[in-house]
């Protein structure tokens, strides 16, 4: 928290230097075992996901400080984390996380009608979730953060494009100098695509691409999406009377939102001649009143899930749009200057005021701006599945009126 708060304190940066070098080795550890394919007899799990998400808010915290890292522990840590997003940011259907596979895997079984427990499913996605949207903050504030001579040094390098001696204004960042390229938590402006078959990855940087960001995006509308009607589903039933969550329904639920190993228990004792089950002396009044229980846990964790899915479509967004502002040319030049007006971002911890400081202070993009997100025609693709995401989330909005009227 000091870290942000007292970014230019000497003591600081002293004291993050000295923490980061005590500790890189472990921080590096842990970011790259959860981002691991995993081996013959193992794979990541949650207590991977958990450290790697503590790790993640950790090193969140200190983007603002991030040149004291020192050059080898801030590229060593960027890149790691840089894997990690891939692993993670990547839609489910093309993962390369054999944990987030197998979840979409039951989760698309658990749609086509096969035996599965939903509470389970519901709480490993909220587990990934939870490190999604921490990635999602990182890579958000590290944007951010990042001066705009960053994005225009690294145009000039990459194109030569860019008009050299251009005005252009710098977000705060914590008495960085012109060396923030290799130094600042961003790295310099993320293309929109990578190099030889990755979209999602620039191997020249070894940073993720927009079009990662912009995956993470619509797999956050897809989950919030697929949230929201789960969510609605079980409300109903809470809502329902007595008479309508009959003791067929009752004994499904109990299975598919119970405890796993009480599930066959439940179960065998909602059947009428069996009066030995675990429940059968109690009847069907008790089976409602369980599944009801379990019913209102899962619609709980359902309400979390959907929040960080839509964090993580939130900041998705507006990784983008802080891209947008400071690389391409301003179709109104009003918007631009000391007249503008609020973001909308929804950008906490001071992102949305440093951008909006910017925005104040310089001058909008030139055409030469562009080329450091890539060619017109990476350009144009993007602008494309773009789009597609923005559909995505125009149907989560509407599908989230719909339920509200209904």
């Amino acid at each position: 928290g000091l870290a942000g708060a007292l970014p230019e304190s000497s003591a600081v940066r002293h004291d993050v230097r000295l923490f980061v070098g005590s500790h890189y080795r472990a921080l590096d550890r842990v970011l790259r075992e959860a981002a691991s394919p995993g081996v013959r007899d193992w794979v990541p799990g949650d207590t991977e996901l958990e450290q790697a998400e503590l790790a993640v808010s950790l090193l969140g915290r200190l983007v603002p400080v991030w040149p004291e890292l020192g050059p080898a522990h801030a590229e060593g840590l960027r890149h790691a984390l840089g894997r990690l997003a891939l692993v993670y940011g990547t839609l489910d259907v093309r993962s390369p996380s054999p944990l987030v596979r197998s979840i979409h895997n039951e989760s698309a079984a658990t749609s086509g009608g096969a035996p599965a427990n939903r509470a389970a499913v519901v709480a490993r996605s909220s587990r990934i979730a939870s490190l999604r949207a921490s990635i999602a903050r990182y890579l958000r504030d590290a944007v951010a953060y990042a001066p705009v001579s960053t994005a225009t040094a690294a145009a000039a390098a990459d194109t030569t494009s860019s008009a050299p001696g251009t005005p252009s204004a710098s977000l705060p960042n914590c008495g960085a100098s012109s060396s923030v390229a290799v130094e600042s938590a961003a790295g310099g402006p993320m293309r929109c695509l990578g190099q030889g078959g990755r979209p999602e990855y620039d191997p020249q940087t070894g940073r993720p691409t927009l079009m990662l960001v912009r995956d993470m995006a619509e797999q956050a509308a897809l989950d919030a999406g697929a949230a929201l009607e789960e969510l609605a589903e079980l409300l109903e039933l809470l809502k329902a009377p007595d008479r309508q969550l009959d003791d067929v329904t009752a004994t499904a639920k109990l299975a598919e939102y119970g405890p796993a190993g009480s599930a066959a228990a439940a179960a065998a004792g909602a059947s009428d001649g069996d009066t030995g089950g675990a429940l059968g002396a109690a009847g069907l009044p008790a089976r409602r009143r369980l599944a009801r229980h379990y019913l209102a846990l899962a619609a709980s964790s359902l309400d979390g899930l959907l929040g960080k899915a839509l964090f993580i479509l939130e900041n998705s967004l507006a990784i983008i749009v802080l891209h947008f502002l400071r690389h391409l040319p301003r179709p109104f030049p009003a918007a631009s200057g000391r007249n503008a007006g609020p973001l909308g971002l929804g950008l906490g911890g001071g992102a949305e005021e440093l951008l909006l400081a910017q925005v104040a202070a310089g001058q909008a993009a030139g055409s030469g701006d562009a080329a450091a997100l890539g060619t017109q025609e990476e350009l144009a693709l993007f602008a494309t599945r773009l789009q597609e995401t923005c559909v995505k989330a125009e149907e989560l909005v509407g599908k989230a009126q719909t339920l509200s009227e209904g």
